[in-house]
């Protein structure tokens, strides 16, 4: 019977031992759990962060991007704008240089005129007969 107690005692002890090194890797693989878990975890916050600093800076980008199209919005008003008034400043340009060539004929004619008549005035001139006829007052 000691022997038996013997054995079931060495039993027993084997038993205990095999889950004391089980118990023991449980352990060993818990803590490598655990770093393994703490790094992912740092992971995370590292990403969490790299995150929230890409959409902040994506949120500067989408506003620099709207100023931008603001301002080639702006800028294309602009050109248009110029682009109409060049347009209108030709046409006023074109309808001064038809308004100076008539006023040019029109001093031509003129001048032609006056000398015309400077010539038909001494002409006139030339045929008058001066009478000297005394008044009578009264």
């Amino acid at each position: 019977m000691q022997n038996k107690l013997k054995d079931l005692r060495d039993d027993l002890n084997n038993k205990i031992s095999s889950i004391s090194e089980n118990i023991d890797l449980m352990r060993s693989d818990l803590d490598t759990l655990s770093v393994t878990t703490k790094d992912i975890k740092g992971e995370l916050v590292s990403l969490r962060h790299d995150q929230t600093n890409l959409k902040q800076k994506l949120h500067l980008i989408e506003n620099k991007h709207d100023n931008l199209q603001k301002d080639v919005l702006e800028i294309q008003n602009a050109l248009d704008f110029n682009c109409d008034m060049n347009d209108k400043l030709g046409q006023r340009i074109g309808k001064l240089e038809t308004d100076c060539a008539k006023n040019n004929k029109t001093i031509e004619i003129i001048s032609s005129l006056k000398s015309k008549i400077e010539a038909l005035e001494q002409h006139a001139r030339n045929c008058n007969i001066e009478i000297w006829c005394p008044r009578k007052k009264g």
